[in-house]
């Protein structure tokens, strides 16, 4: 669930590892052609669309679902989404928002909950994945600013312009 850069990443390590039958969903259809050129089998614009896909490909639910979105509205789905001692990996920040849900959907379904953020090890790892072609970071910077733009920069106006995924600041020759 979400294919910005960290679900991008994501979806790179799966397909690297041998993940077959590989579903995102994301609102911006720029980000989901993205994700299906990296191996997405197919993807969804809206919670309903996956979860008619997810039936036809996960009968009994997915091995793993990852949300990527870092909002708190998205986890029910995730969970739901996670077949019978399956995994449900909690990738994006939510900015300390609280999460809605009912611990049963969890147990009495033997599903295992993981964070996945800023753990030791990560930035190294991701650096290296980078570097071997696993993560192919080019195709995720879609916008380039300068450093007298960073006021602008860091307001959410900038992360809803068209086609972004991730911006960078560049500096000048």
């Amino acid at each position: 669930l979400g294919v910005g850069p960290l679900g991008l990443s994501c979806l790179a390590a799966f397909k690297a590892a041998g993940a077959r039958r590989l579903l995102c969903m994301d609102l911006r259809e720029h980000r989901l052609a993205l994700a299906k050129s990296w191996g997405a089998q197919a993807t969804a614009q809206n919670p309903e669309e996956l979860k008619s896909l997810s039936g036809k490909l996960h009968e009994d639910g997915a091995d793993v679902v990852v949300d990527a979105t870092g909002s708190v509205e998205t986890f029910e789905l995730a969970l739901n989404l996670t077949r019978f001692g399956g995994a449900c990996v909690l990738a994006g920040y939510a900015g300390e928002r609280g999460i809605p849900f009912h611990p049963d959907s969890i147990h009495v379904r033997n599903i295992r909950v993981f964070g996945a953020g800023n753990n030791s090890g990560y930035t190294e790892t991701a650096t290296v994945a980078a570097n071997d072609g696993l993560i192919r970071t080019e195709e995720m910077i879609t916008h380039r600013f300068s450093l007298a733009d960073a006021e602008d920069v860091f307001s959410m106006e900038s992360v809803s312009r068209p086609g972004y995924i991730k911006g960078v600041f560049v500096f000048p020759d």
